[in-house]
């Protein structure tokens, strides 16, 4: 059986080590390989237990640094706003505090749609 994942390889070594209690009386030389092993599997538990404890705390620190980039973000933009409106929009000023100027004068020339013919009216 091939078994990926800690959960599954601790639940498949957990029913071999349960399965094979009653029995080890007919198996005299494996009954301290046994007690290794059930206690391997026991510490692979609670390493498994630590390891989701540690997920969740990994999650909800991941929401609260999401939660302070949207802050961040929306505060940076009142900054940049205030230098902006002091400063002038297209002030080389802008470049130390890390905002680009808007290019002086380089507008976009937008092109000319091209006319479309007028619709041909039948003639009566």
């Amino acid at each position: 059986m091939n078994v990926s994942s800690y959960a599954d390889k601790v639940q498949t070594w957990n029913v071999l080590a349960m399965n094979l209690e009653p029995i080890l009386g007919d198996l005299e030389h494996a009954r301290e390989a046994h007690g290794k092993f059930k206690e391997l599997v026991e510490s692979m538990r609670a390493l498994s237990e630590r390891v989701e404890v540690q997920r969740s705390g990994l999650r909800d620190v991941a929401m609260q640094r999401q939660a302070l980039v949207r802050s961040g973000r929306k505060l940076r933009n009142v900054l940049a706003a205030a230098l902006q409106a002091h400063f002038g929009l297209e002030s080389p000023e802008l470049i130390k505090f890390g905002l680009k100027p808007r290019p002086d004068g380089a507008r976009r020339i937008r092109k000319a749609k091209p006319e479309e013919p007028a619709p041909e009216v039948p003639k009566i």
